[in-house]
């Protein structure tokens, strides 16, 4: 049997402002009747040169993701 090997070409190197673009769960936690999952997104404003966080949604059964908080703000800590 023959094995297949992949090739895996880079266009660019990443590059510290690729690192703005990045946007990172940090901060979890499930509801009690387990239906919901609440979560935050770290994000970083290349401007300002800060991070900020939103809160998230996921109802479980559905498998939809809402943003719950916008903007320049750091909410953090998603706990039911």
């Amino acid at each position: 049997m023959k094995k297949s090997t992949r090739l895996v070409s880079i266009k660019k190197p990443i590059g510290t402002h690729d690192l703005f673009n990045l946007k990172l769960p940090t901060s979890v936690s499930i509801s009690n009747n387990e239906s919901k999952i609440a979560y935050t997104v770290e994000w970083m404003d290349e401007k300002e040169n800060k991070y900020y966080q939103n809160l998230h949604l996921v109802d479980v059964h559905s498998k939809k993701s809402v943003q719950f908080t916008h903007g320049n703000q750091s909410d953090s800590s998603a706990i039911w």
